[in-house]
């Protein structure tokens, strides 16, 4: 693991352009979740930050999910809907232990 960064470095100095979703952008309790995609087609992250020293927590780039679309936290679960067409995707992220996520393919065809 690196260093510890502010979001907005990582969102708008990267390595390559990141695009943050309005519609991805929530603030509960000491935690801030925030989604979008990237320049690259099909990618898309899912980031969260502690609010008391703007630090990012993790970050998940995932390079099949397109772009996130919305989320929201139920039971210290992300809950979030990645898509573009003909793609869907609905992940379920534990805030705490990201690396046990899961997800659900459906096609919009």
């Amino acid at each position: 693991m690196g260093e510890k960064h502010p979001i907005q470095e990582v969102i708008y100095k990267g390595w390559h352009l990141i695009y943050k979703n309005p519609k991805c952008d929530l603030t509960l309790g000491s935690l801030s979740f925030f989604g979008g995609g990237t320049s690259w087609e099909e990618e898309g992250w899912v980031a969260v930050v502690e609010n008391k020293d703007n630090t990012l927590k993790w970050i998940l780039n995932v390079s099949f999910s397109e772009i996130f679309r919305s989320l929201e936290v139920k039971d210290d679960t992300i809950i979030a809907i990645s898509e573009e067409y003909p793609n869907s995707y609905q992940w379920r992220i534990p805030i705490n232990k990201p690396e046990k996520l899961t997800f659900k393919f459906t096609s919009i065809l």
